[in-house]
């Protein structure tokens, strides 16, 4: 069974579909593609998630992407993501960083409180781990 198919029948049994588009920015045109075709191959790779009918745009050269950087060359893929459960839908925000992400179905999402605290407890960590490695938090005031 190809993913498109499987994605199809995940989504008929209930499954959140969402659609996600990530962008790789690089310094060197030759390495932006290759690394973001290895990127989505590990996302593939993740249990509990099916990732299905992905679409890479052409490389292009972008003038000062961020400060300090003048040029540097882009790529874009656009998915659909599949996820069982909504918890696993926000690790794979977490862990492989999509510049939007957009959920399709279902019209509605209920979550037992086992999972809402098993997400919040996930995105505490997070923040936690910022912290811990220098590159962000939580400022608070005194």
């Amino acid at each position: 069974m190809d993913a498109a198919e499987e994605a199809r029948k995940a989504e008929k049994a209930g499954w959140i579909k969402a659609h996600f588009t990530i962008e790789a920015l690089t310094a060197a045109e030759d390495k932006v593609r290759p690394a973001l075709e290895k990127h989505v191959a590990k996302m593939k790779k993740e249990k509990h998630a099916i990732i299905a009918n992905e679409r890479f745009r052409e490389v292009r050269k972008v003038t000062q992407p961020v400060p300090q950087v003048p040029e540097a060359y882009s790529c874009i893929v656009e998915m659909d993501v599949l996820t069982e459960r909504f918890e696993r839908l926000l690790y794979l925000v977490v862990a492989f960083g999509p510049t939007s992400v957009e959920i399709l179905a279902p019209a509605e999402l209920k979550l037992k409180m086992g999972e809402a605290q098993t997400i919040l407890n996930g995105v505490a960590d997070i923040i936690h781990r910022f912290a811990q490695a220098g590159i962000g938090g939580l400022v608070i005031e005194a």
